[in-house]
């Protein structure tokens, strides 16, 4: 599906894509003094686009508003009643707000990119994590209409998704900032590998995760629990045994990537890993955490061209004495590789990733067996290894 071929034609949906997503309202705000939104973004690359909104715009939430005068509230954003529709002219922006038209460019056109936003402010709290507006009708209706289909998030965190398998590609490009388009462009058109990882697991539903319960979120009689503990994010996940939509640390790229077998040695000492082998999994004995292990991992990129990948280190004690997670990020490296090429990736580990809080002993490390993992993401695991610490 990507990158897009700029020679096709791209019928760009959505009702606020003719508009940067600068951020969410609050203490955040900033007003740019330009911006390249994804229609200025996608028309300077494409051989031709056509805009069609689709659904009315979705009303971003403003700090200023709170402070504007009486019936000035849009002011501090230029609010600007007319749009360019394509065709070189003005037009109101109700006209341009027609789900029919939108399906229609989507049966015309090669490609759909249909770009949707949520609308998140401090002191606000979302109910659910549907996108407002209608916006997941007009994904479902563009995606059955069109022969391919991107969809381009702008949100703050995770969402449910009921029509993510009826779509070909899905960019999470958050709040973007002022130069959004220009960037959302070097992505869909290939410039760039897209390259991020996850730093939140997604789930299916709001069902899903810890705060599900009325006595965790929004409480009951003025008190709220927070049962989870230390069980939070995909940690959570992790003891639930919930398949997660998109796990933590999950995120493609144009290039594709091999991983080794791991092997670990103690830095600072004579004392290496004697054998990883081609096992998943492999022991060496006796690590004093007053010496830092260095976990490597040899990656090579097996695609037809560059890109980048985040090569994600995750321990867990085997038999903890406390309630821990199977599982937690304790390091990660970035690797940019041409294709073809192998590198070996090295991480440092010191005495804070084997550690828990005790309240009376304060950080704390257990004598025992450690499994290191070496993940694509919290889910994917490439290879472990075992270790004692005295």
């Amino acid at each position: 599906m990507l990158p897009l071929d700029e020679d096709a034609t791209v019928a760009l949906c959505g009702p606020n894509a003719d508009r940067a997503k600068l951020g969410g309202g609050g203490s955040s705000e900033v007003t740019p003094f330009a911006q390249v939104s994804p229609l200025d973004g996608l028309r300077e690359r494409a051989n031709e686009v056509i805009f069609k909104r689709g659904l009315a715009p979705i009303t971003e939430s403003s700090l200023f508003d709170a402070f504007a005068p009486e019936g000035k509230a849009d002011e501090s954003d230029d609010a600007d009643p007319t749009v360019d529709s394509g065709s070189g002219s003005g037009r109101d922006l109700d006209s341009e707000a027609s789900l029919d038209d939108a399906v229609a460019a989507a049966e015309t056109a090669d490609c759909v990119v249909v770009v949707v936003e949520d609308d998140t402010t401090e002191g606000e709290d979302r109910s659910n994590l549907e996108l407002p507006g209608g916006q997941d009708t007009l994904i479902e209706q563009v995606a059955a209409a069109a022969e391919r289909t991107v969809v381009v998030r702008r949100t703050s965190g995770p969402g449910e998704m009921s029509w993510v398998e009826d779509i070909d590609a899905l960019l999470e490009a958050w709040y973007p900032g002022q130069a959004e388009g220009a960037a959302l462009a070097d992505v869909l058109y290939g410039d760039h590998d897209p390259g991020g990882r996850l730093p939140v697991t997604f789930g299916h539903s709001a069902a899903e995760y810890p705060t599900a319960s009325e006595e965790s979120f929004p409480g009951v009689d003025r008190e709220t629990r927070y049962d989870e503990g230390v069980f939070v994010g995909y940690r959570y996940f992790d003891r639930e045994g919930t398949d997660p939509l998109f796990p933590f640390g999950h995120g493609l790229s144009y290039a594709e990537f091999e991983y080794g077998d791991p092997a670990i040695e103690s830095v600072g000492s004579d004392h290496t890993s004697s054998d990883t082998g081609s096992s998943p999994t492999a022991s060496s004995a006796g690590f004093d955490t007053d010496l830092p292990v260095e976990v490597t991992v040899p990656v090579r990129n097996v695609g037809d061209r560059a890109g980048s990948d985040v090569v994600q280190v995750y321990v867990g004690e085997r038999h903890p004495s406390v309630p821990r997670p199977k599982r937690e990020l304790k390091r990660f490296a970035r690797v940019r590789l041409a294709a073809g090429e192998r590198r070996d990736v090295a991480v440092e580990l010191d005495r804070d990733a084997f550690t828990y809080y005790d309240t009376e002993e304060g950080w704390t490390v257990s004598p025992g067996t450690f499994e290191i993992t070496v993940g694509w993401s919290s889910r994917d695991i490439r290879g472990e290894v075992s270790i004692e610490v005295e």
